[in-house]
């Protein structure tokens, strides 16, 4: 792919950029873009040939991930590589464009509100008196496939009281500033970061002896491989209530993963749990009609991960926690 500096634009909202293509990597084929609109972030030529096929509705997808992981402080200075497939070498902070997509784009209003009063209180370092801007090529930080659609949000939080749009006749840029009820809304929204420093993931699932060997060759080395150490609540001691045990162990833990297959009550239970504390669940499933036909219809909106075997749970796994930002 030839890039021409002089006419470079971003590969997700196609804002020019001009001499803000960092660099380019050409012994890995990688380049390095900063975007005033996306944050800063590196594409592979593959990956960036991939999403330039794509509608600008679905780039911006991207965009508004890669902007959410480029303006929290603990991501700083941790730049994203995207990439179209699996890469074949280990590469730190690796995405996979097709995993963001189907993945990670929120599918509520009330989702994208959260996320999007998550990003005004990072870019204002959460202080009372600090004011942001955005500009018309700004709605991938909003959560829009167009400015329109990202005032629409702005407008909807303003309403519920979490911020204040100090100049909403004017032309752009807005000037937005967080309300009190707007902090509180973040410590609320927090809750489910506050286990940022656990390394422990729980794991819901039948204990079906048939699902050992999913669990100790699927999902515990997944689990691994990213850095955390997966708990299965019947590898404990049973040396006190098990409710207690469980709940304290979600409690404890930075995210669940979630196996319906065999459609397990307990699954479900611990599953509620976890989403009432704020915590991240990724639902996996066998891909088999029958145990999918039994899903509750309260859980069927979710993605679940279907597998076939622990190697394509795993392998599956490993990237949805990846896309995910865990």
């Amino acid at each position: 792919m030839r890039i021409d500096i002089n006419d470079f634009k971003c590969f997700f909202c196609s804002q020019r950029l001009g001499g803000q293509l960092r660099h380019q990597d050409a012994l890995r084929d990688i380049i390095h873009v900063e975007c005033t609109h996306c944050g800063q972030y590196k594409i592979t030529e593959e990956g960036a040939e991939f999403i330039s096929r794509l509608p600008i509705s679905e780039r911006t997808k991207v965009g508004a991930y890669n902007f959410h992981h480029y303006v929290n402080p603990e991501n700083r200075n941790k730049l994203i590589t995207y990439f179209e497939n699996k890469p074949q070498e280990e590469t730190p902070d690796a995405r996979i464009l097709r995993e963001i997509l189907t993945v990670w784009w929120p599918r509520s209003i009330r989702a994208k509100l959260d996320l999007l009063l998550l990003n005004i209180g990072y870019s204002t370092n959460q202080k009372p008196s600090q004011i942001v801007d955005y500009f018309s090529e700004d709605f991938p930080k909003l959560f829009g496939s167009d400015w329109n659609e990202g005032y629409f949000y702005l407008q909807r939080l303003e309403e519920a009281g979490c911020i204040k749009i100090i100049n909403p006749q004017d032309a752009a840029p807005r000037k937005v500033q967080l309300t009190l009820k707007g902090f509180d809304k973040l410590a609320e929204l927090e809750v489910g970061q506050k286990n940022k420093d656990s390394n422990q993931v729980f794991v819901a699932m039948s204990f079906d002896r048939t699902l050992d060997q999913i669990f100790e060759h699927g999902i515990a080395p997944a689990i691994e491989t990213c850095g955390y150490k997966p708990l299965r609540i019947d590898h404990l001691e049973h040396n006190e209530k098990i409710c207690d045990k469980i709940e304290a162990a979600i409690r404890s833990s930075r995210f669940i993963v979630a196996d319906f297959t065999f459609n397990r009550a307990g699954v479900y239970f611990e599953t509620g749990l976890a989403r009432g504390l704020g915590l991240q669940v990724i639902w996996t499933i066998k891909d088999n009609k029958d145990d999918i036909d039994q899903l509750h219809f309260d859980t069927r909106q979710y993605n679940h991960l279907r597998w076939n075997s622990e190697v394509d749970l795993s392998e599956k796994l490993v990237n949805r926690i990846k896309a995910l930002g865990l």
